[in-house]
This record gives C-alpha cells, sequence and structure tokens, in this order.
C-alpha cells in the first residue's frame, strides 16, 4: 500500500510541476523591464499542429488532502485536431465526478455512465514572464458545447433518461486554473466541474479537479 501511494505521490507532484509551471516567470534583469509578446498566428500554428493526434492516459481524481495525492485513476482516451482547435475526450467516465455528489441516484447515474464524449477548445497562450521560442505549448482548456464551459449531456437518472448540462469552472478554490501543457508527445491539463444541472429540475454542487495526463499513441 505505501509503494502504491509513494508511486502516486511521485505522478501527482510531476503532473503538478507541469501545470503549476505555467504560472512562473523567468527572471528578468532590472535594467530591461519585461515586454509581454503574445504568441503570433505561426507559433500557435506550429503548436497546435505538434499537438494533433490520439492520446491514451489517465484521469486521476479523488484526491486525498492526508496523501497529499489522487488516490483513483481510469485509462481514457482524447484526440486534438488541429483545423478547429479541438480537444474531445471519448468515452468519458463521468464516475469521475462523484466524489462531492450526495444524490443517490445522480451518483449511481454518473457511476454508470462511460459512453459520452466531452468536446473542447484548446486557446494556446504564452505564460507571462517567457520570452522566445517556448520549450512547452501552453493552453486554456475549455470544456464546451452549447457555450464555453457548459456542456449537455444525456443521463439515465432513477430508470429515466434526463437532460443534464455540466457547468465547468476556469478556477479551483483560487488557486488552480483549467489549463494544460504540451511537450513532444506528452499532454497535462486540469478540468473543474463546478455544478450538475438537470433540465427543469435541481441543480448538484460538485466543485471536483480531475487531472489528465497522456502520450500520443
Amino acid at each position: 500500500m505505501k509503494a502504491v501511494l509513494n508511486t502516486k505521490k511521485i505522478l501527482v507532484v510531476m503532473m503538478v510541476g507541469v501545470l503549476v509551471s505555467l504560472a512562473s516567470c523567468n527572471s528578468n534583469d532590472d535594467s530591461s523591464p519585461y515586454v509581454f509578446v503574445p504568441l503570433t498566428q505561426a507559433e500557435k500554428t506550429q503548436q497546435i499542429n505538434q499537438m494533433q493526434g490520439d492520446y491514451v492516459g489517465y484521469i486521476h481524481y479523488n484526491y486525498s488532502y492526508l496523501y497529499y495525492a489522487y488516490m483513483d485513476s481510469v485509462k481514457v482516451n482524447w484526440n486534438v485536431r488541429a483545423n478547429d482547435s479541438t480537444l474531445t475526450i471519448q468515452n468519458f467516465p463521468m464516475k469521475v465526478f462523484v466524489e462531492n455528489i450526495v444524490d443517490k441516484n445522480m451518483r449511481e447515474a454518473l457511476q454508470n455512465d462511460s459512453i459520452h464524449s466531452i468536446p473542447s477548445r484548446v486557446v494556446l497562450y504564452r505564460p507571462w514572464g517567457t520570452t522566445g521560442t517556448l520549450q512547452n505549448a501552453y493552453f486554456n482548456f475549455i470544456p464546451k458545447g452549447s457555450s464555453d464551459f457548459m456542456v449537455e449531456i444525456p443521463l439515465e437518472i432513477d430508470g429515466v433518461e434526463k437532460k443534464v448540462s455540466f457547468i465547468f469552472n476556469s478556477v479551483y478554490m483560487n488557486s488552480t486554473y483549467s489549463v494544460g501543457a504540451f511537450n513532444t508527445n506528452e499532454m497535462a491539463f486540469n478540468m473543474i466541474l463546478k455544478q450538475l444541472k438537470i433540465e427543469g429540475e435541481r441543480t448538484y454542487d460538485a466543485n471536483t479537479l480531475v487531472v489528465f495526463y497522456g502520450k500520443k499513441s
């Protein structure tokens, strides 16, 4: 058990290190004030072309503040298309979102569903403080259905199919953001679920952060 926890800790430290580094800044000489220069369209095109492809990896979920590690993971596939900068997660295992859901029927609906895909937008950017050619590609991860950060999915709840809006967020606990990084053939990104809303019925608070890490297949 201890060895498993240590392995998970190492993995999470690595993933968090990649994502937290997005906010890091290069040191600048006081005599040469930093001037932010956004990515050019040519740079964005080069980066998204490098990211394009199919990926195999894991969603890490059920974070433990006791062990400072994600206690569970499930295998998942996703792909990136360069022509429209989309990232689509296939056969999404909804059970990763049950952690903070208390309603029995909604928990069962999520635990039993893994047939739907979740589309998203990839918005490339230059992290503040960096200059020159970037070693990695950095992006905002934006789940998108009818609008940004909202995806509608039919779920069978207590034997009845209902339309559920998955409402995502760009920030978790004012410290972790819906961002990602890519380097050569590896990718890591965060997904933050804020709420689940059944059409015409109630809304459930989720407030759940899951982390993806995978490689090109």
